[in-house]
């Protein structure tokens, strides 16, 4: 097997994600993580992280072997949804990856890594797409489904403000 990404359980791909594992493999990089990309009203940098833990391919080489082993390790020692001591679940450990190892692409694509905490910086229109560009996938953080006798519905993380209408956009209508 050539690589193994590891996706969230809350991602909702609206496009080919080819398109940004063609973007990881031009990098010449062993293993691709995205920016949270927040807003400046919901940057939480300094609790939640840098990077997001949601879409991050490993090439099967030694880097990236030892990359995602040492990820692994992190989690199996300390891995609690809570901010402590400078982590927080998963995701603070990657804060440093482009320094602590080499061989770390950080994607570029905006049409990726669409959050409840970012999609305030984008003109979001039927397709959907992204300031003109096909959105790629979104990131339903908190999703929840509400299923009440004559339909369901969804609602996301109340703490993040969305523009009117952005939840229906990012539909494939």
């Amino acid at each position: 097997m050539p690589e193994v990404t590891y996706l969230d359980a809350d991602l909702f791909f609206f496009d080919k994600p080819a398109k940004i594992l063609d973007e990881f493999h031009q990098s010449g990089k062993d293993v691709l993580i995205t920016r949270h990309n927040y807003t400046p009203e919901y940057d939480q940098t300094k609790t939640s992280g840098v990077y997001c833990v949601q879409f991050m391919p490993f090439k099967n080489n030694p880097n990236a072997l030892h990359i995602l082993r040492w990820w692994k390790d992190r989690c199996v020692e300390w891995c609690f949804f809570r901010f402590e001591d400078g982590k927080i679940g998963d995701q603070k450990y990657l804060d440093d990856w482009t320094d602590r190892f080499r061989g770390v692409h950080v994607m570029q694509n905006q049409a990726a890594g669409l959050a409840p905490w970012n999609i305030q910086k984008y003109d979001c229109q039927p397709g959907p797409t992204v300031n003109g560009v096909q959105a790629i996938f979104y990131h339903f953080h908190g999703l929840k489904w509400i299923r009440t006798a004559d339909k369901e519905v969804f609602t996301s993380n109340s703490m993040y403000k969305l523009r009117t209408g952005v939840h229906k956009r990012l539909s494939k209508v």
